[in-house]
């Protein structure tokens, strides 16, 4: 099973709606696709994505660098591959650029490789859930007002959304308080609530405020600091009850 053809392109996704965190605002989806076809026809499709920024920089690293790697190798040894260009963009690893491009490869093998044995992933890769629980994030965003984020956390749960996630971040702590006591209240307490600060706060805010927050029995704290601070996450895990949830800003182990 030859790779024949490995094809990247770009394409710009603008949110519908204004969307605004603690640290930045999502302008557009920059959202990269990978394309591999081998010689006996299968085509699979990977991608990754920005938030705007960074995204033609995946391309080039993707053209250049990346798939004429890939150019009669099998497609089935996907880790093997995924090693091999992990060694050969060692100069700029690990970080996001390179990450995000080694991920819509990746995503493209398994898609390859899954459809060549008829399963979809989740089988593929062990098949240990056919189920899991999910949350809504699209009302809690930091821009949108109290009253809207109570609203949109009603129609998630009214959906069937076994969870919602809010934004943190404002200026005065107790304004994150207040909205996320305010949907509290809406959902009631059979509801998980998540909340994020997307690394916006120091070690010191995020202590203070997660003993703030700490009477909403949320499900977790996500990010309250840059994600490379693991010993000030740790640290904060050992002195709040709250869950910490870092990792999807984290290119290493």
């Amino acid at each position: 099973m030859k790779i024949v053809r490995a094809e990247a392109w770009l394409v710009d996704l603008e949110p519908e709606v204004v969307r605004f965190d603690a640290i930045q605002q999502f302008v557009k989806q920059e959202t990269v696709f990978v394309q591999l076809e081998t010689d006996d026809g299968l085509v699979g499709t990977g991608y990754t994505y920005t938030i705007g920024t960074g995204g033609n920089a995946i391309i080039a690293l993707l053209r250049v660098d990346l798939l004429p790697r890939l150019i009669g190798q099998d497609a089935r040894q996907v880790e093997a591959l995924w090693n091999k260009l992990f060694w050969a963009t060692h100069g700029t690893v690990v970080g996001a650029i390179t990450s995000l491009a080694l991920a819509a490869v990746d995503t493209a093998l398994w898609d390859v490789r899954c459809k060549a044995a008829g399963q979809p992933l989740w089988l593929l890769a062990g098949g240990y859930r056919e189920r899991v629980p999910l949350y809504d994030t699209e009302g809690g965003w930091l821009n949108m007002d109290i009253d809207v984020i109570v609203d949109e956390a009603k129609k998630s749960v009214s959906k069937g959304w076994p969870g919602v996630k809010i934004k943190v971040g404002k200026p005065n702590p107790m304004e994150d308080l207040a909205r996320l006591s305010a949907v509290r209240d809406a959902i009631g307490p059979d509801i998980d609530l998540m909340t994020d600060a997307n690394q916006s706060f120091t070690f010191a805010e995020a202590k203070k405020r997660a003993k703030l927050f700490e009477p909403l029995n949320l499900f977790w704290f996500e990010e309250p600091m840059p994600a490379e601070d693991m010993s000030g996450h740790i640290e904060l895990s050992r002195s709040t009850s709250i869950p910490v949830a870092v990792g999807e800003s984290i290119y290493s182990l």
